[in-house]
């Protein structure tokens, strides 16, 4: 787990990030990480392969309009199903593993107080084939505020069928989405590509 998604004591006993074969843009001013799946924080996610995230430059600055702002894509092995109960039951697991990890050596935290129930239901997809949910995550910020955070969240699921790979594309962000964060968070899904190699 590098340092921006967790502590630094789970940073020291990750091995070195995983090779990214995808393609994901990274606008100027945003941060990376990567990943395996699943993650040390939530060892119970029934999900193998890793995690790509881009962290909007404001993610970690509370009062920032893009605080929390963040897209991360699942690159799953296999054909995965989803349906909105799993994925709702995922969001909790992952979110709460999460705080946990990162509020370990904090003597004050009340591990109720990061209890995460997710509330995300199936969409009209864009593309047939593909699957699209939305809806809202009441979390918890363990790195800045310490206080209970709602997020509202966005999954796109498609195949990458020639790598022989599911996608679950997510974009959070605690702003409405109409503001402009959630272009920026679009664009970035818009430039993800299935490989790295040119067409």
């Amino acid at each position: 787990m590098a340092l921006l998604f967790a502590s630094e004591a789970l940073a020291q006993k990750e091995p070195p990030a995983p090779e990214v074969p995808f393609a994901l843009p990274t606008p100027e001013g945003w941060r990376t990480e990567t990943f395996t799946l699943p993650p040390e924080f939530a060892p119970k996610l029934p999900y193998r392969g890793l995690e790509e995230l881009r962290f909007s430059p404001g993610m970690f600055k509370p009062g920032s309009e893009d605080f929390w702002s963040y897209a991360f894509v699942f690159w799953l092995e296999g054909e995965v199903p989803f349906t909105a109960e799993q994925l709702n039951a995922d969001l909790k697991t992952y979110f709460e593993g999460l705080s946990r990890a990162v509020e370990e050596k904090n003597t004050q935290f009340d591990p109720h107080a990061a209890t995460v129930t997710a509330h995300l239901t199936e969409a009209k997809a864009s593309q047939e084939g593909q699957q699209r949910f939305e809806g809202k995550v009441d979390a918890y910020d363990p790195f800045k505020t310490h206080k209970p955070l709602t997020l509202n969240l966005r999954v796109q699921v498609f195949r990458c069928a020639a790598q022989g790979r599911t996608v679950a594309f997510f974009q959070a962000s605690p702003q409405p989405m109409t503001h402009k964060v959630w272009g920026q968070l679009e664009r970035i899904r818009e430039g993800f590509r299935c490989s790295k190699a040119r067409n």
